[in-house]
Formats: C-alpha cells, sequence, structure tokens
C-alpha cells in the first residue's frame, strides 16, 4: 500500500474509533437508566412470578397447543447476537410439530426480519419503535390490548435475562388466559376473593410480566451494545497502532531515500561540472597537470556512480515484499517479455510504422481470420444445414425461468476485479457499487432479452488489443496474438445464460466423456494420464501404439455460424437458440494500438474470443467427432490425440488411418482445416521394426520420435528424458533472469526470497509432476539438482552444510516426496470424478491390469510409498 492510502486508513480507522466510543458512552447512559427503571419494574415481575409458580402447574404449556409467542427484541442492532438468540429459540418452539399455526408478536423490528423468511405466516403483527427513549407501562399495555389476547389459552415471552454483570441468557416467562386460570383448581379455591377482582389482577399482572421482560431485554441490549462498542474501539486501536507502525517506516524509508538522491544527486552533479571544467582546461592548455586532474575527477566520478547505484539498490532490494504488491512488480518486471516496437511488415513487403495505420492493417489481417475457411466446404452438407437452420422451430416445451435481481447480483460479486473492461469502461467495482434500483433495471434488460431473443447490439462488440507472442519475429503480422475486451454487463449475462444451458447439455449428453476441455473437474493432467497409461499398457505388452496428434488452425476464430447453430438446434430450448443466433450475428470488432482504434469491421465466423459462453459452444461444435472401436480418443478443446495398439504395426497403422480417414470426412463437413506441419505422428514401442507413415488429405503427417501433448513432451520409449531436459532448461533461464532478486541479493528477507522461488520457479516443474515423478532416479535427479542449486544460492549456503539440512530448515520436501504428495492428491479426487474415463484411472494397476514385465517403474507405483 502506498503512503496515501494508509494514511486514509487511519484516518477512517480514527472516525471508526470516535463512532465506536460515543456509541459506547451512549449505550453506559442508557443502562444506567434502565437499571433505575428495573430497579421499579422489578418487585412487580418477581412478585407476579412467585404467584404463578404457587398457584399454577410449570408443564401446563405443554398440554396446550398453537399459543401466543412474544419475540422481545428491538429496532436497532450492534448488540452482539442477543437479538439471534431470542429469535433461535422462538423458532425452536415454532418448529415443534404440535405449534405450527402458533401466533407471534415481534416486539422490534429484528425479531421480524429474522422471522419473516421462513415463518411469515405465524407473525400476528409486528410493533416498531419501541422503547426509543425507555419503555413504558402504557406501551406493555397497548401491546396486550392490540394482541386481542383473549382467544389464546397462553402465551409464551422470551426476552434476555442478565446473569452477571456484562453477561445475559434467553428466559421465558408462561402466562395465561383469565378465563382459563379462573378454572385451575389452585386458583379456584380462592374462595374469598371475587372473580371480577381475580380478573383484574390476572389482567394487571400479564401486562406487568409483558412490561418486565421488556424492560430486561432493554437493559440486555444497551449492555450489550456498550461492552461491543468497546470492543470494536479496542479492535479499531490496534489496527490503528499497526497501520501507524507501517506508514512511519514507509515514511521513515522514503524521507531518506529522497535526502540520499537529494544529498547524492547535488553533490554527484558538483563532481560532474568539475569533471567538465577540467576537460575543458586540459582540451585547452594540453598540460600534464591539467590531463592528471581530469583523469583524478574521472574515476572518483565512476567511483561515486557506482557507490550511489549500490546503494539505491540496497535500498530498493530490502523493502521488497508480497504485502504491498512490490515482489509481484519487481518479478513481473523482469519475467515479463519485452517485444521491440519495430514497423510491421505488410503482406505486399512494405513496412507500416504509425499506430493509427497498424490498427488498421490489424483490422484487416483478423476481418480476413474471422470468417469460415474459404477452400475447406462440403456442398451437399452445406445445403442440409442451411435446410435444417432455416426450419421453423418445435414447439416451445414452456417459457424458461427469468433472471432475478439476485442472481445478477451474486453473479457481479463472484467476478475478478482485475478484468480489464470494454469499450463502455465498466468496470466489476463500478458494478458492485450499483444500488439496488439499477440491479432491478439491469434484470429487466436481461429478461427482456430472453422475451425478444434478441441480444443487445453494443454488447455484441468487442475492442482488440495486440500481445506480442515470445520468441516470435517482431515484425511479422501473425507473431501478436488478439485480445478481445468485452463489456462487462455481456459477460454477466453469458454466465447467467451458461448456467441455464449446461443441465440441457448434461441430460442430452452432447459432450462426449473423451473431451475433458473447458469442464468442471477436468484437467490436461486427467487427459494426458489416459494418454499414459495407453502407453504404459502397450509397451508392457510389447505391442504398437503408434499415434495422431493433431493440430486444427484456427479452430476457435473459424468456427462456422451455420454448423454451430444446426447442432444447438437439436436439442435447445428455442428461447435459448434464438438467443443464441442472436449472440452469434452481427458482431463487431475494432482494434486499438496504444491510443489509436481502427474502423470497425465484421465478424463472420468463429466463437467470440474472451466469452463467457465460447469454450462450451466450441465443445459443442465439436462433439460429434467420429471414433472407431480399434482407436483409443483423447480431446482437450481443439487439441486432439488418436492412438491405435496392436501387437502387429501394419494393422495399428491401418487402424489410425482409417480414423483419419474419417476426420478427414468429418473436418470437411465442418469446415475445420488441420495445420499437417504441425499435426506429429508418433509411435511409442520397444520393438525395432519400423511403423509406416499416415496421411491426412492426401499429405504425409510428419513423424516425429517425441512429441508434445498438453504441455508434456512424450518420447518413444516413455523415459520423459526429453520433457525433464526442457524444463530443467526453463528453469535454468527463469534462474538466470532471477538473478538479482535471489542469487546476487544479500538484502532481501530469506522468506521473502523463498516465496519467489515457490511461485516463480517451482511451478515450471511441478506441472506434470504426477506422471513423471516416478521416472528413472537420474532423470528426476535433474530437477532435484537444480532445486538444490537454487535453495543453496537463495540461502548464500557455505559448501559444508548439507542440501539435506537446507531442505529440512525451510521445510522443503525433496522432489520425490513433492511427486508423492502430488500424486496421492490427484488420485484421492478421482474417486468422485463425474466423466468414467477419469474414474477409470482409479485403479491400482494400468488399466488391462498387464503382466509387470518392465523394471520401470509406473506413476501408479508412487501410491505404495
Amino acid at each position: 500500500m502506498s503512503l496515501r492510502t494508509i494514511q486514509k486508513k487511519i484516518q477512517s480507522y480514527g472516525n471508526i474509533n470516535k463512532i465506536t466510543s460515543s456509541l459506547k458512552l451512549v449505550s453506559a447512559a442508557k443502562m444506567a437508566k434502565t437499571e433505575r427503571l428495573l430497579k421499579d419494574v422489578r418487585p412487580f415481575g418477581h412478585g407476579t412470578l412467585s404467584f404463578y409458580k404457587r398457584y399454577t402447574h410449570i408443564n401446563m404449556l405443554d398440554h396446550i397447543e398453537n399459543h401466543l409467542i412474544f419475540a422481545i427484541t428491538s429496532d436497532q442492532g450492534l448488540c452482539g447476537g442477543i437479538h439471534t438468540a431470542v429469535v433461535k429459540k422462538v423458532k425452536q418452539e415454532l418448529d415443534r410439530s404440535d405449534q405450527q399455526f402458533a401466533k407471534v408478536v415481534c416486539v422490534g423490528q429484528k425479531s421480524e426480519e429474522m422471522l419473516a423468511k421462513s415463518y411469515k405466516s405465524n407473525i400476528l403483527f409486528t410493533v416498531f419503535k419501541i422503547g426509543k427513549d425507555n419503555v413504558t407501562f402504557l406501551e406493555a399495555s397497548k401491546i396486550f390490548n392490540e394482541c386481542n389476547y383473549a382467544e389464546f389459552i397462553a402465551c409464551q415471552i422470551f426476552y434476555n435475562r442478565i446473569v452477571t454483570k456484562g453477561t445475559s441468557k434467553v428466559d421465558w416467562i408462561s402466562i395465561y388466559n383469565t378465563d382459563f386460570l379462573l378454572t385451575v383448581a389452585h386458583i379456584a379455591s380462592l374462595a374469598e376473593v371475587e372473580e371480577e377482582t381475580m380478573k383484574s389482577y390476572i389482567e394487571f399482572s400479564t401486562v406487568s410480566l409483558l412490561f418486565f421482560a421488556m424492560v430486561e431485554n432493554t437493559l440486555c441490549e444497551h449492555t450489550a451494545r456498550m461492552i461491543a462498542m468497546d470492543a470494536a474501539s479496542k479492535n479499531v486501536e490496534m489496527l490503528n497502532e499497526k497501520l501507524s507502525l507501517d506508514y512511519n517506516r514507509k515514511r521513515q524509508f522514503k524521507i531518506t531515500s529522497d535526502l540520499i538522491d537529494i544529498v547524492s544527486g547535488k553533490y554527484i552533479r558538483s563532481i560532474i561540472v568539475e569533471k567538465r571544467r577540467a576537460r575543458a582546461m586540459y582540451q585547452r592548455t594540453r598540460l600534464p597537470s591539467d590531463k592528471q586532474k581530469y583523469n583524478k575527477l574521472a574515476n572518483y566520478l565512476k567511483k561515486v556512480l557506482a557507490k550511489h547505484k549500490s546503494e539505491s539498490l540496497v535500498y530498493h532490494l530490502s523493502n521488497l515484499s508480497p504485502k504491498d504488491g512490490s515482489l509481484w512488480r519487481e518479478t513481473k518486471k523482469i519475467c515479463k517479455y519485452k517485444s521491440p516496437n519495430l514497423p510491421i511488415k505488410n503482406p505486399d513487403g512494405s513496412f507500416v510504422i504509425s499506430d493509427p495505420d497498424k490498427a488498421e492493417l490489424f483490422k484487416t489481417h483478423l476481418s480476413n481470420i474471422f470468417q469460415p475457411h474459404p477452400d475447406i466446404i462440403s456442398h451437399s452438407n452445406t445445403t442440409i444445414v442451411n435446410d435444417y437452420v432455416n426450419l421453423p422451430l418445435r414447439p416451445s416445451p414452456g417459457p424458461v425461468k427469468h433472471f432475478t435481481p439476485n442472481d445478477i447480483k451474486f453473479a457481479i460479486s463472484k467476478c475478478s476485479l482485475k478484468k480489464s473492461p470494454g469499450f463502455d469502461l465498466i468496470t466489476a467495482e463500478v458494478a458492485r457499487c450499483l444500488p439496488k434500483k439499477a440491479i432491478i433495471h439491469l434484470s429487466h434488460i436481461f429478461n427482456s432479452v430472453l422475451r425478444l431473443s434478441h441480444f443487445p447490439i453494443l454488447w455484441k462488440f468487442s475492442t482488440i488489443i495486440l500481445v506480442p507472442k515470445p520468441n516470435k519475429p517482431p515484425d511479422s503480422i501473425s507473431s501478436f496474438r488478439p485480445i478481445s475486451l468485452l463489456p462487462f454487463f455481456a459477460k454477466i449475462l453469458e454466465k447467467l445464460i451458461l448456467k441455464r444451458l449446461l443441465p440441457s447439455i448434461a441430460e442430452n449428453s452432447i459432450i462426449p466423456n473423451s473431451q475433458f476441455g473447458f469442464r468442471t473437474a477436468h484437467s490436461t493432467i486427467q487427459q494426458v494420464h489416459r494418454v499414459v497409461d495407453a502407453i504404459s499398457y502397450s509397451l508392457e505388452k510389447k505391442l504398437y501404439c503408434t499415434s495422431a496428434f493433431l493440430d486444427i488452425s484456427q479452430a476457435f476464430d473459424r468456427v462456422w455460424h451455420d454448423g454451430l447453430l444446426f447442432k444447438l438446434k437439436k436439442f435447445l430450448h428455442p428461447t435459448y437458440f434464438l438467443v443464441i443466433k442472436s449472440y452469434l450475428s452481427d458482431r463487431n470488432f475494432q482494434v486499438r494500438i496504444g491510443d489509436a482504434f481502427s474502423s470497425i469491421a465484421n465478424i463472420s465466423a468463429g466463437v467470440p474470443q474472451g466469452g463467457i459462453l465460447s469454450p462450451i459452444l466450441y465443445n459443442i461444435y465439436a462433439s460429434d467427432q467420429p471414433t472407431t472401436p480399434n482407436t483409443m480418443v483423447a480431446d482437450y478443446a481443439d487439441d486432439k490425440a488418436i492412438l491405435s495398439i496392436h501387437s502387429d504395426p501394419l494393422l495399428a497403422i491401418q487402424n489410425l488411418q482409417t480414423h483419419l480417414t474419417l476426420m478427414e470426412g468429418w473436418y470437411t463437413n465442418w469446415r475445420f482445416k488441420i495445420n499437417q506441419s504441425k499435426s506429429t505422428h508418433t509411435t511409442f514401442t520397444l520393438r525395432l521394426a519400423p511403423c509406416h507413415d499416415v496421411y491426412i488429405y492426401g499429405t504425409q503427417i510428419p513423424s516425429a520420435p517425441n512429441t508434445k501433448y498438453l504441455g508434456l513432451i512424450l518420447d518413444k520409449r516413455l523415459t520423459w528424458g526429453q520433457h525433464i531436459k526442457s524444463k530443467r532448461a526453463n528453469l535454468n533461464l527463469r534462474l538466470r533472469l532471477l538473478k538479482n532478486l535471489i542469487i546476487k541479493n544479500k538484502h532481501t528477507d530469506v522468506n521473502t526470497k523463498l516465496i519467489i522461488y515457490k511461485s516463480l520457479l517451482k511451478p515450471l516443474w511441478t506441472y506434470g509432476l504426477q506422471l513423471w515423478g516416478n521416472a528413472k532416479k537420474t532423470n528426476v535427479n535433474k530437477i532435484q539438482t537444480f532445486q538444490n542449486i537454487a535453495l543453496r544460492k537463495l540461502l548464500n549456503a557455505p559448501p559444508y552444510v548439507s542440501n539435506f539440512t537446507i531442505h529440512s530448515d525451510l521445510k522443503m520436501p525433496l522432489v520425490y516426496e513433492e511427486a508423492t504428495s502430488f500424486y496421492k492428491r490427484f488420485h484421492l479426487r478421482l474417486a468422485s470424478h463425474p466423466n468414467p474415463l477419469a474414474r477409470n484411472l482409479l485403479t491400482p494397476t494400468i488399466l488391462g491390469n498387464p503382466p509387470r514385465r518392465l523394471k520401470r517403474k509406473w506413476c501408479r507405483d508412487l501410491l505404495d510409498r
């Protein structure tokens, strides 16, 4: 936090302290006043209670159904849980089987608010603004007359009673109708008392008990509020002390830094002036003495600048902290890919320099991408699709459920505050501050979208910014990744619609089990585990596992809208179908480069990049891919793996080629384009006989001994050697980037440097650790060696300190220990997985349970450690 932010927080905490302190004093004064009143009221209350105990049975209430209940609370809160305690006892009474139709008189707004949701029908009436100054007998009498007490045989008064000073508990008083009491044997035996006198006394005593309970509860309320405000004041004072200490430290650091800069700056500038004068003097005279003086000043200036730079770095490093964000800003600045701002090469060979010209160039490039592949089309399938999409909709099974303001408010509260806004500049932070009336108006708009089946056109407009891809030519137009910024409320509406679509998709089993992408509780590791299991089975059984890993060119950007609507219309409710149809049509975009904007262009294909609905729409579009009984399929979004296992390499290739031929027809029908250069064909086997090549669209898929699937490199013998080697190279590169923060840094705290390691280095090698963590010891030791080096440099540990001691002191597990814990946690979550293909991974052995022929260890062996 900045000094200004801390200063504002200290000021706000001070204001809160003033408020709580004043409330404490007010509560103390009211408590003293109520104590004096209770002293006068208590004889009437205790006297009446002793009368009831003497002449009535205590358990008579158990035989009386549906009596009247008084819930004594108040209109004000901030007094702990005393109101909640009373309401809890009332709820317990109402939940009894013989009291379902009992009536409740809510004395105070708090009891009415807590009972209205579940027991609204039981509330007889609510009394507001009682006891604003002090409770009076007249107010208790009015409540008694208002409730028409004669209709009820008995009633209970639930209130808070003082136990000791500062503590209270819920108590209740049972009172009975006058006519009922006169029938009780003990009272009826009082023959010397006239009936009218007895009636008057019972009515007076009943009001007295109600008045006594209200006064007692008021005293408890003031006492609890005084204690709560006292505790709040102490908490605020403690927070204020911590913030003041933090503020003073930061302020002292800033003052010291500024003084050093001022003093050093003036001193350095004076040396620079002297050096320039000495140089000018030497250039005029050419005397050796002047040259000596000039050289002396120049060398001295170098030392002073080096010292100043070193001191500034020490101040900077010693104040890095994850709490105020300074650590993450520094690491982000170091690790961020820095792309040079170079002119962009035009397709005609010329270069574009200015931002407006670049924006127009990217707009033209993206508008060519946001349309179906023109060279891939099946005219017969296109005719079928268009005819079906243009058919009248099937009869609606009924109206869809509308969106409530609570649905919208909940969706807004769950949105991240760090998301960039669209062209309207409305952020999640702004939306969270909207009043209830604005949320209601927003619900009217959202429900109008369902009623009219029209998605607002302004919510379909996106602003696209370009992010450079790492390690790509910076002057190429294809070296930039487009990021769409959509309006915030459009994404909220998409989130609500998605919530309605998911049950229908699950009910109709639209998405196949082999698709793990963009699905709840599914992960890349689970999908790669399936592939690894199939390869492990073939290696143990001496089989050939030949596989094709296919790459689709611009899969999300070129989705054919008519084809997607064709598949949606088959199972979707007509209302939602028309909304999605409107959502996909008439979409526009604009490219922003710096402060320059391009002209507006149309989007004719693709699922909206950055949209909430886009992932599920793509899954639906790719849900009907062909399968064969002789091959295994593993899909993750647009990444596809096809595996064919057989003891005969020719049959394995034949089965794979058959599946690829079916895929050719499917890709043509739905206008997908395969990138043959990025697709790979790999055969996993320990046998020497080679497998033949496979083809798609008549072009050979490049063969390779290794392939990268979902971030993990799979070699033909599944040793994980290439993957670990690649990870070690990436770790060395990242460590070199962070050397100024980890290695050459004696000023930052060790815990802070350890956070850097755990956040920026460790995740690089822990990805996929569940699968390769049980690889050959020499391979795993490459990662363990890196961790030893990194932790040793982090601590500046001397050579005689062992790696085991370093790991123990830092409480850092070894790589094999980490692999064991990772796989056990991963394995534990599979038991309740919704996908049967993922639950199959729960078996203690490789699927198919092949005999253990090889000496190597597989990932499931981590369970035995």
